[in-house]
């Protein structure tokens, strides 16, 4: 009964339920990498506004544009994943569907 009625029922709730969770992960991990609790030996978003304000001094230089692209990567990843969240739920939810 729940393989054959309910799981394909819920299947698109679950995706775009994913979606949402994944942009929310997103942005943890480049706020715990720019507080400098995420990893070190890799390359992130958070991480490289974390060594702008440390190694470079940006922050006590008042050089504020140094934050601006990694912030622009950051919010267009989560921005279109809310986006296609949004428009793939328009698709999926039937009440939407009508209007």
């Amino acid at each position: 009964m729940i393989a054959f009625e309910i799981a394909p029922n819920m299947s698109s709730y679950l995706f775009l339920t994913y979606i949402l969770l994944f942009g929310g992960a997103i942005l943890i991990a480049a706020s715990l990498d720019f507080i400098g609790l995420g990893p070190t030996g890799g390359m992130s978003l958070g991480l490289m506004m974390f060594r702008i304000r440390d190694l470079w001094g940006c922050s006590a230089a008042r050089i504020w544009w140094c934050f601006v692209p990694p912030g622009i990567g950051i919010i267009a990843t989560v921005g279109a994943l809310y986006v296609m969240n949004v428009g793939l739920d328009e698709i999926f939810n039937p009440k939407l569907r009508e209007i």
